[in-house]
């Protein structure tokens, strides 16, 4: 069962959110072993090549069964995330999950779940939370500096082309469906926390 900071992590999917994690390990490469699963074993030899990375699995489940592989980052589809997670918790690997944490309610409080009774750690990826602007307008908000907020509008503006599964309206679901960005909802929601504004997301 892991404990503490994870020294093996095998990233789920290797579709194009994987690079950006990738990109991020690699700081730490001295520290973390890495290693790549999809179903199509020729992507991930072709990320592998890419960045340096020379294991590979076909199937997330035989990654649940190795005990040498500490965490699982999970870069699949939206429409996929609850298996996975709700999988990888009950094998008591540590997670890290893209946005959004599930297609709906039920599967989000299926993986919840999943983690209360985990030995693994589990951390929705929302990283514009992370962003040093996010942080100054929170700070800002919570000092009462621009008083109560009543309307928040959002601009989104996707630096890439939506293909595949992105282009389908029931394996997005919901907000992200209408815009094609799942930041957004997380984004407001965190600043907007303390009372009930009224949000506007475009």
């Amino acid at each position: 069962m892991p404990k503490g900071n994870p020294k093996s992590i095998c990233i789920i999917g290797c579709g194009y959110i994987s690079g950006i994690h990738i990109e991020a390990y690699l700081g730490y490469r001295e520290a973390i072993e890495l290693c790549l699963c999809d179903t199509d074993l020729e992507k991930a030899r072709s990320v592998g090549d890419e960045y340096g990375i020379q294991r590979y699995f076909q199937d997330y489940g035989e990654v649940l069964e190795r005990e040498d592989i500490e965490m699982m980052d999970i870069c699949l589809p939206n429409f996929l995330h609850q298996e996975a997670a709700v999988a990888a918790l009950n094998a008591g690997k540590h997670v890290l999950l893209e946005k959004p944490i599930a297609v709906d309610l039920t599967g989000a409080d299926a993986i919840v779940a999943a983690e209360r009774a985990s030995t693994g750690k589990f951390m929705v990826a929302e990283s514009d939370r992370f962003v040093e602007a996010t942080a100054k307008m929170d700070a800002l908000i919570k000092e009462g500096a621009i008083g109560q907020v009543f309307w928040m509008q959002g601009n989104a503006f996707n630096t890439f082309k939506p293909s595949g599964w992105r282009l389908s309206n029931i394996r997005l679901t919901g907000y992200a469906a209408a815009t094609r960005n799942q930041c957004m909802p997380d984004f407001t929601g965190i600043l907007t926390r303390r009372w009930r504004a009224r949000i506007r997301l475009s």
